[in-house]
């Protein structure tokens, strides 16, 4: 016997919402300055929106998001929803070293045109946010409370929570959205209608995702998501156009040749004062039958005069040495230098890292996935020099750095080569090349390289002039009868990591010259010569040779003297393993 069965309909069914398609809002780097603090945590400005002056001093800064489709969704008794995240640390308790006096997230200024009223007495003034929801680095989402001087309350048990933010969602409701209730119309034109005006955080250029969202609560209490629309905001690549440099040469004659010193100092003329990857040519006049070269007989012999300066193999007189690393390669040498595993260690050890477990918060032991977020956030404040190089240095000892080898890092050209030099400096015990791509208490112009070298000259006759050109760092630059040529192998991170093999292994066809610049087939062999990969490694010397007969192309050698009366030839495919 087969009985009906009656269909139920349930309490829970599931409500599907809106996905819009994702928009690309290009913004413009914002500066940290007391207009922008305004909207910080703990700050009057924290959650409310702008006034009118606040727009007009800031609005190159802020960002337009369309909210038109939103605005469609949005009917009584529901409240847009606009979700920011948090870049690097930040300590909402406000007692340890992760609290930061800049603006470390995208701030709503203005919505739909309407912002905060000039007079904070005005009546039926009410320009904060609805509602403040924070999301912790252990993925709680909790309420904060905020009070009009724009203080922060956090829920009085934080056991298994967190006060370390990891994203922003300010809600407002339907009547401030679409009827500016308890705001102000900063602006009648239409062009202010249906759209967000979001503040970037200060001093950023790292691209990052805003969620815009519609949602309302249910008769059963529960909050439903009406739509979602995910927001790319990009910004410009940093040019390395702007700089000023200033170069001296001293001479001083020594027998049969000249010694030339080149005194180097550079300002990078860039808008954000961090560490930053780019490699310095020197280009030096020379005249007809003048040598230059850092030994004498022709002969390439990279002494510590070299300081880290290589000579092109092509033309004698142009000198290259390559500073900084890339983001990418930072982080990779942070993580080889003091990994996650280091952090817990040390926090088992009872190292608090100055966070505050008041109330039961941040107690990692809790939710221990939270840890690696925390070491993320905290390598990203590092890298881009919101923290000092301090957290490291003074949990990593001098005798584990020396040990440390950086040959099995996945990274570019440029990167592989500063890496090699920090990598002889440390066999030497010599730390300062290191420490410079860390933000220290005394360093503070790291955009200011001053820097020098030594090389021998034969035949001058009169000291002879100096240009400086700066370039990013995977650029190989020479300069042929004032003929600039450039192959860039730009390096991102989520690209393949292209190195010397990976070139020497790439056809040389047309698609190559037209994507990458230059055909470089008759310079590939003399490129592979001129590395600083080479330069020292455990104490060995290393004899480059380049000759060439009559006009025809460079046939380069690389050798490295192991022994007394020893030579092993280099395979090329190997140029980026250390020996």
């Amino acid at each position: 016997m087969i009985l009906p069965v009656k269909k139920m309909r349930s309490e829970k069914a599931r409500v599907i919402p809106q996905i819009f398609s994702t928009l690309t809002v290009k913004a413009q780097l914002c500066p940290n300055n007391i207009l922008s603090k305004n909207f910080n945590f703990q700050s009057p400005g924290f959650a409310s929106l702008g006034t009118k002056k606040d727009f007009e001093r800031l609005k190159s800064f802020c960002q337009e998001i369309d909210i038109k489709d939103e605005m469609e969704f949005l009917k009584e008794d529901h409240a847009l929803e606009i979700t920011v995240p948090v870049q690097g640390l930040i300590d909402i308790l406000g007692n340890s070293d992760f609290s930061k006096d800049y603006l470390s997230f995208p701030h709503p200024l203005l919505i739909n045109g309407y912002g905060a009223k000039d007079n904070d007495n005005a009546n039926n003034n009410f320009p904060k946010a609805d509602f403040v929801l924070i999301t912790d680095i252990g993925g709680n989402q909790y309420e904060a409370l905020i009070n009009q001087d724009g203080k922060i309350e956090l829920p009085k048990d934080g056991t298994g929570l967190f006060s370390l933010v990891k994203a922003i969602t300010f809600i407002f409701n339907e009547n401030q959205v679409k009827n500016g209730f308890g705001l102000e119309e900063v602006s009648d034109s239409d062009s202010f209608r249906n759209k967000i005006h979001l503040l970037g955080p200060s001093e950023n250029n790292d691209d990052f995702v805003v969620r815009v969202c519609v949602t309302h609560i249910n008769e059963h209490n529960k909050r439903i998501v009406d739509t979602i629309r995910s927001v790319k905001i990009t910004y410009p690549k940093i040019s390395y156009r702007n700089y000023q440099s200033n170069a001296l040469v001293n001479r001083k004659p020594e027998d049969s040749s000249d010694k030339l010193t080149i005194n180097l100092a550079l300002l990078l003329l860039l808008p954000l004062a961090a560490h930053h990857a780019f490699a310095a040519t020197v280009t030096i006049e020379q005249p007809k039958d003048v040598k230059y070269g850092f030994g004498h007989q022709g002969i390439i012999s990279l002494s510590g005069e070299s300081h880290g300066w290589t000579q092109h193999p092509v033309h004698s007189n142009v000198f290259t040495k390559h500073f900084g690393l890339s983001d990418h390669a930072l982080n990779l040498l942070i993580k080889d230098i003091y990994s996650e595993y280091d952090l817990m260690k040390d926090f088992l050890k009872g190292d608090s890292f100055s966070l505050s477990h008041q109330n039961g918060y941040n107690n990692f032991l809790l939710i221990p996935e939270a840890i690696g977020n925390f070491y993320d956030k905290l390598n990203y404040d590092i890298i881009h020099h919101k923290i000092t190089g301090n957290f490291l240095f003074d949990r990593v000892p001098e005798e584990r750095l020396i040990d440390n080898d950086f040959s099995h890092l996945p990274v570019d050209f440029h990167d592989s080569i500063v890496l090699s030099q920090i990598h002889s400096d440390l066999l030497e015990h010599q730390f300062s090349n290191l420490k410079k791509l860390f933000l220290s208490e005394d360093n503070t112009k790291p955009n200011e390289i001053i820097d020098h070298f030594t090389l021998y000259a034969t035949g001058l006759t009169q000291t002879p002039h100096v240009t400086v050109e700066i370039s990013h760092g995977n650029s190989f630059a020479y300069d042929s009868q004032h003929d600039l040529l450039h192959t860039n192998f730009m390096h991102e991170q989520s690209q393949h990591v292209l190195n010397l093999h990976d070139i020497m292994e790439m056809p040389m066809t047309d698609h190559l010259s037209q994507q990458q610049g230059l055909d470089l087939h008759h310079v590939l062999e003399a490129q592979v010569t001129w590395t600083p990969l080479m330069s020292r490694e455990g104490g060995k010397e290393i004899v480059m040779t380049v000759t060439e007969e009559n006009g025809a192309p460079f046939h380069a050698t690389t050798q490295v003297q192991t022994q007394a009366l020893t030579q092993v030839e280099i395979d090329p495919n190997h140029i980026h393993t250390h020996f």
